[in-house]
């Protein structure tokens, strides 16, 4: 029996020491104590940055680019084919033009003559073949931008190369120093 008094109160001071309150906080810091005091610091809510979007260096408003009249003296042409391009997106009008012209003067006229005649594309990219001659090899290219944001569908990010709106190159041709020169001759008058 007195083994049973003994562990009732073993048990009984067990369970009276768990109900001790906690000193003050004075008293915690006097004492050196591990106890914490304080609650832990709170982290202030983080700021999400705002998406900044640039604006592009451009108008993208489908802004006209040059001119849009048939120049005089434009050497004969044919398109022999012409083929959308792209996606539903960003549309490119893919043409090869047969034509003999092979300088740059003759091949930009025929460009601001398809410039007009395809105005309501913003985009095109010309072959320029001569199929009177055998094997009717390449003589040049063209990029004609009708609209701002054809710059962007060719991949320009920076807007049309010129105020044309035409990067005309000849195969046959030398390139001309100063493509102004080539407009300026090329011009609608």
């Amino acid at each position: 029996m007195a083994v049973r008094v003994l562990l009732v109160l073993a048990v009984f001071f067990t369970f009276s020491g768990c109900e001790q309150a906690n000193p003050p906080p004075e008293e915690a810091e006097k004492r050196g104590g591990a106890e914490r005091t304080q609650p832990a610091p709170r982290l202030a809510p983080q700021h999400t940055p705002e998406l900044v979007i640039q604006a592009p260096p451009f108008d993208t408003t489908d802004e006209l680019v040059g001119d849009f009249c048939h120049p005089k003296n434009v050497p004969g042409y044919r398109v022999t084919s012409a083929e959308m391009a792209g996606n539903d997106l960003m549309p490119v009008l893919e043409m090869v033009v047969d034509t003999e012209a092979t300088s740059e003067v003759g091949l930009t006229l025929v460009a601001r003559d398809l410039k007009v005649s395809y105005a309501f594309h913003d985009a095109l990219l010309v072959s320029f073949v001569n199929r009177a001659k055998p094997d009717g090899p390449e003589t040049g290219e063209a990029q004609i931008i009708n609209a701002v944001d054809g710059a962007l569908i060719l991949g320009i990010s920076e807007g049309p190369p010129n105020r044309e709106g035409l990067t005309v190159i000849s195969y046959t041709d030398p390139a001309t120093v100063d493509e102004d020169k080539v407009f300026a001759k090329t011009a609608c008058s």
